[in-house]
């Protein structure tokens, strides 16, 4: 700072360096806020109006912070982190949900930090939050289940129930020797016990487990493969991207600090200021070819005049990196924030291929078994019928004509069965109908085939995430085919429940029932109600007695 010898010029001084430090705030790529020691907004930055839907920040000064910003499924731990903040001073990296003005919900991770007088009493606080609603949608749909193996940068190992390794990929081999083993010998223990562990419990549940090689951090997705004696382990390397997590939260700090590249570039493209990161990238770049590709968006946000904050994405060696270029407000000056999205890219590009093929993969599955279990057995039993009929021929011409029936009535009832089985195969859209009238028409359709009466009720307030009312629709699907299958019954009843904190669904019927205290490896259908309730986070209850009938509830909470 350019020292200056009287006072006027001090004062003008300490004007513009808070009028610059207003204006960094205020273009800072995350929202940001200043809370009283109560919990009430003080201010915000523009980003905040922007991203929440606001006009102006009158609307926001003087509310409560917990309930104007934090959404309903976030308030409870907003609160509970807002008493952790009054003991300790500061919150770091902590993910929440908030609320726009007009309800839309959004993924944030959250970091405050508090400043105080010189008598250590509080004066008020500095929450960050940073959009992570993209990434946090990567890391649900993500599942490291590569279906090409040999080709798959990441390491696969196919382990059998001996604990013996039966196929490696080459990354995967490298990793074995490393751990002292390798194709056709004993696994590694940490690979060897879980896999181990899983057979002897007749289990095909699907393990995670993270193991540490080196200065690497791996996952690994332990999957038991149905109907075989071995376990497929398909590894991932978090190293990089457990220190991009780390590396988000520095966005939020003062430029200095950020490990993320920072620029500052007046509109003569001459670099007045960068921190450590900035200078590392401008170092390893020829010719300063960094400002010269964004010079071009510069150039161009200058001549049209844009006060907007403009993104931009482009390579720098083996890494990409993503740049927010914002023009400050009356100045001559833009910030250009940087940040590594390598990880990020490598995600986005293998999310797609990997849930097409674990589409596909669990199509083919349900195809075979539901092939097995009816179609495959009708036709067997029409064919061994149809092998008989000649010997009988001249026997008893009587006994061939109602062996002939049979044959007939067992091909009509394959022929249903394939046309059940395509219906339930038929992809659903839960955007634009109901899941109740999803639920009546597979009823209406049920009973009609079976003969069996269901009752249905309906009671639909509200519409959850087509992720969750998919999973009620396929137990609903396998809970009244078991019941046409197995259960002998003369009615049943289907009732439905939705509201805004729950969903509910009650499916009962009054045949054979069973132990459902023994429910064993070859209750295929009850198997996959449990892991399908499971994978939408809802809670399966089921209650049967031999000759009283069966009941099956779940429940999914909000």
């Amino acid at each position: 700072m350019i020292k200056s010898n009287t006072k006027k010029e001090s004062v003008t001084e300490l004007k513009n360096l808070i009028k610059l430090q207003e204006t960094v705030i205020d273009n800072i790529p995350v929202l940001q806020y200043c809370i009283s020691p109560d919990g009430i907004i003080l201010g915000c930055n523009k980003l905040v109006l922007k991203t929440l839907g606001y006009k102006n920040k009158n609307e926001l000064i003087g509310k409560p912070l917990l309930t104007t910003i934090y959404a309903p499924s976030s308030f409870k731990k907003a609160k509970t982190l807002f008493l952790k903040w009054k003991e300790t001073g500061n919150i770091q990296n902590e993910e929440l949900q908030i609320k726009t003005k007009n309800g839309k919900l959004i993924d944030v991770l959250l970091n405050v930090n508090t400043l105080y007088d010189n008598n250590g009493k509080v004066l008020s606080s500095i929450s960050t939050q940073l959009d992570i609603t993209k990434r946090k949608k990567a890391e649900k749909e993500i599942e490291d289940l590569s279906r090409f193996p040999s080709e798959n940068p990441n390491p696969v190992f196919r382990i059998n129930k001996e604990g013996k390794v039966i196929y490696s990929n080459l990354v995967g081999i490298k990793q074995l020797k490393k751990l002292e083993s390798n194709v056709n010998q004993k696994a590694p223990k940490v690979f060897y016990d879980i896999v181990t562990k899983l057979f002897k419990e007749k289990s095909t549940r699907v393990e995670t487990l993270n193991v540490h090689l080196g200065d690497k951090d791996y996952e690994y997705v332990v999957t038991p493969v149905k109907n075989t004696d071995y376990a497929n382990l398909y590894g991932r390397d978090m190293t990089k991207q457990k220190k991009a997590q780390d590396e988000i939260s520095n966005l939020a700090k003062f430029p200095s600090e950020n490990i993320n590249p920072v620029f500052r570039v007046n509109n003569k493209l001459s670099v007045i200021y960068t921190n450590e990161s900035a200078k590392k990238i401008l170092q390893k770049t020829k010719d300063n070819k960094i400002l010269k590709i964004l010079s071009v968006f510069i150039t161009n946000t200058k001549k049209t005049k844009i006060k907007k904050l403009k993104t931009v994405e482009f390579e720098i060696g083996d890494s990409i990196y993503e740049f927010s270029i914002i023009p400050v407000k009356d100045t001559d000056y833009f910030n250009i924030y940087g940040k590594d999205i390598t990880e990020k890219k490598k995600v986005e590009k293998l999310l797609l291929v990997r849930e097409k093929e674990k589409i596909s993969v669990g199509e083919r599955d349900y195809l075979a078994k539901e092939l097995h279990d009816t179609v495959t057995q009708t036709l067997f039993s029409a064919n061994l019928i149809a092998e008989v009929i000649p010997k009988l021929w001249k026997k008893n011409p009587k006994v061939v004509i109602k062996k002939l029936e049979e044959v007939r009535q067992l091909n009509n009832s394959a022929l249903e069965e394939m046309r059940v089985l395509l219906f339930e195969l038929k992809s659903l859209s839960f955007e634009n109908e109901k899941l109740g009238n999803l639920l009546k028409k597979l009823a209406k359709s049920t009973s009609t085939r079976s003969g069996i009466p269901i009752r249905v009720q309906i009671d639909e307030k509200y519409k959850h995430s087509p992720k969750a009312e998919l999973g009620f629709y396929r137990i609903a699907q396998e809970a009244l085919n078991n019941i046409v299958k197995h259960s002998n019954a003369t009615e049943s009843s289907l009732l439905f429940e939705s509201y805004s904190k729950h969903m509910k669904l009650l499916i009962s019927d009054n045949g054979n029932g069973f132990n459902s205290n023994k429910i064993t490896p070859e209750n295929l259908g009850l198997i996959i109600m449990k892991e399908r309730s499971k994978l939408i986070g809802a809670s399966l209850d089921i209650s049967s007695n031999l000759g009283r009938g069966t009941k099956i509830s779940i429940t999914y909470t909000r």
